[in-house]
C-alpha cells in the first residue's frame, strides 16, 4: 500500500506542477519615453545632471557613457521635431522595419548640455556624433527577453555592438551583422528606424538579462525598449501547496489503516 500511495501522490504532484507552469505568462513592458507620467520632452535629461529618472521607470536604470566629453548625459530627442540639431533623427523615416512610423521621443547620448535659462531642459539637444554607450540595467533577475529600436544606425564605418549580461556575469556580444541577422527587415543607414528582433537569454545560454550595453562610434538614438517580466504563479502555487498537504495527510492515514488491518 505504501507504493500505491506514493505512486498516486507522485502522479498528482506532477500534474499539479504542469498545471501551475501553464498558468505562468509574461507581462510585456515598453519604454517609449512618451509616457504621460514621465513628462519628458525634447531636451529632457534622463541621466546625469538634474535627472530624476529613477522615479520614472522603477526597476530599470538607464545611463550613458560618453568617452568624448567630460559629461555622461542621456537626454530626450523628439523625433517629431522639425529642423532640430540632427534631422537624421527626425520623422518620417524612409527605410528600416519601422519606416514611416512616428516614434515620438527617443533616447540619445547628449553631445552638449547647454541650458542657458536654467529650466533643466537642454536648449538644443543633439546626439553625440562620435558615439558612446547606452546602458540598460534591470533590478529583477527575471528578465528573459529584450528588444529595442535603433534610430539612425549608420551603414558604413559604424561600430555597433550589443552586449547582454546575466546576473552571473556571463555575457554575449553581438556585432552589427549579428543584430541584423536576428532582426527581420533591419536596414542600416542614415535616418533609418528599426526594431531589433527578440534577444532572449535562452538563445544565448544566459540565465537572464540583467544588463544591456549598446555601443556605437557614431550617431544613434534608442527607443521602444521592450522587455518581458514573468507573471507570478501565486494562485497555482497556493493550490499546489494545499493539495500536496491534503495528499500527504491522506497517504499517512491510509497507511496507518492498512497497518492496523495487517
Amino acid at each position: 500500500m505504501r507504493l500505491y500511495t506514493i505512486s498516486i501522490f507522485s502522479i498528482l504532484l506532477a500534474w499539479l506542477m504542469a498545471s501551475t507552469m501553464s498558468l505562468s505568462g509574461a507581462s510585456v513592458m515598453v519604454i517609449t519615453f512618451d509616457e504621460p507620467k514621465a513628462g519628458l520632452q525634447h531636451g529632457s535629461v534622463l541621466s546625469g545632471l538634474f535627472s530624476a529618472q529613477g522615479t520614472l521607470y522603477p526597476g530599470v536604470t538607464l545611463s550613458v557613457t560618453n568617452p568624448n566629453k567630460r559629461h555622461d548625459v542621456g537626454a530626450i530627442y523628439d523625433t517629431n521635431t522639425r529642423n532640430g540639431a540632427d534631422p537624421d533623427l527626425e520623422y518620417p523615416f524612409p527605410a528600416g522595419n519601422l519606416a514611416g512610423k512616428s516614434l515620438g521621443n527617443s533616447w540619445i547620448i547628449a553631445e552638449n548640455i547647454r541650458d542657458r535659462n536654467g529650466d533643466k531642459i537642454l536648449d538644443s539637444p543633439d546626439d553625440e556624433a562620435r558615439g558612446g554607450t547606452f546602458t540598460i540595467e534591470f533590478s529583477s533577475n527575471e528578465i528573459q527577453v529584450i528588444s529595442f529600436a535603433l534610430i539612425d544606425a549608420l551603414d558604413s564605418g559604424n561600430r555597433l555592438q550589443t552586449v547582454l549580461t546575466d546576473s552571473a556575469k556571463n555575457s554575449i556580444t553581438l556585432d552589427r551583422v549579428d543584430l541584423q541577422s536576428l532582426s527581420s527587415g533591419l536596414v542600416y543607414g542614415s535616418n533609418t528606424a528599426n526594431q531589433t528582433g527578440d534577444l532572449s537569454a535562452a538563445k544565448f545560454q544566459l540565465k537572464n538579462i540583467k544588463r544591456v550595453d549598446i555601443t556605437t562610434n557614431d550617431s544613434l538614438a534608442i527607443d521602444n525598449v521592450t522587455y518581458a517580466i514573468p507573471e507570478p504563479r501565486t494562485y497555482g502555487l497556493l493550490l499546489l501547496a494545499g493539495i500536496t498537504a491534503w495528499v500527504t495527510r491522506w497517504g499517512r492515514n491510509r497507511l496507518h489503516k492498512d497497518q492496523k488491518t495487517l
